[in-house]
């Protein structure tokens, strides 16, 4: 008596056979449904074991500093354009989205000097 290679699933089945075809989703709407959903799930499952590898981690790490490097830089840029400007405290804090404190430090820090005060008759 010959025995009878067992599938896993129908798919299976059809796979090893070679009669594999796309699911029509017209058709099979719930099966082309699952196979969607189960192919997403392995592209997914995939981008998670990329990212929270070391290397992955290290890479997100080292551009997270960049981007913050850059901002730092752009709102350095910005301050020292409003202050020679002669614009006020609160203005700069304003345009910038920092706090006041914030902006005193950052002209304390970077050694920025301001520019003559606005004059805001009309």
């Amino acid at each position: 008596m010959q025995s009878q290679p067992t599938y896993s699933s129908h798919q299976h089945q059809q796979e090893l056979r070679g009669r594999a075809i796309d699911l029509d989703p017209a058709k099979h709407p719930r099966r082309a449904a699952k196979a969607m959903a189960r192919e997403r799930f392995e592209k997914e499952a995939r981008w998670l074991e990329r990212e929270t590898s070391p290397e992955g981690i290290a890479r997100n790490q080292q551009q997270l500093a960049q981007v913050r490097q850059a901002l730092a830089e752009k709102r350095e840029q910005q301050l020292r354009e409003l202050a020679a400007s002669g614009m006020s405290i609160i203005s700069m804090a304003s345009a910038l989205k920092l706090s006041r404190r914030r902006v005193m430090l950052m002209l304390a820090d970077l050694k920025i000097e301001r520019g003559p005060k606005m004059q805001m008759e009309a």
